[in-house]
């Protein structure tokens, strides 16, 4: 299995639908996400999905059998989650288990 890290890169929205076509699972273990717009993208894509159970991503994915919730891990003093990165594995191990 490969992992791609993303963070930063600009995408056209032609090179994004592309990007999101060619992986198997969307993976976005936030410490703090508002709207979610990458969230709602994967999920119109039908990509199995796993973020942390925050704010806009456990508004958008209640109830949808392609998420997987990791545990935000509690709060900090900066009221962040800390999602913990053994969780985001045994999720993906699932996803590459059971695709």
């Amino acid at each position: 299995a490969r992992l791609a890290w993303l963070g930063g890169v600009e995408l056209s929205r032609r090179e994004l639908r592309a990007l999101y076509a060619a992986v198997d699972c969307f993976a976005l273990p936030t410490r703090g996400e508002g709207w979610g717009l990458p969230v709602h993208e994967a999920l119109a894509m039908q990509l199995p999905t796993v973020v942390t159970g925050v704010a806009g991503p456990l508004d958008i994915t209640g109830g949808n059998d392609t998420a997987w919730l990791i545990d935000d891990g509690g709060r900090g003093g900066d009221g962040l989650a800390r999602p913990r990165p053994e969780d985001l594995a045994a999720a993906l191990r699932i996803i590459r288990d059971d695709p």
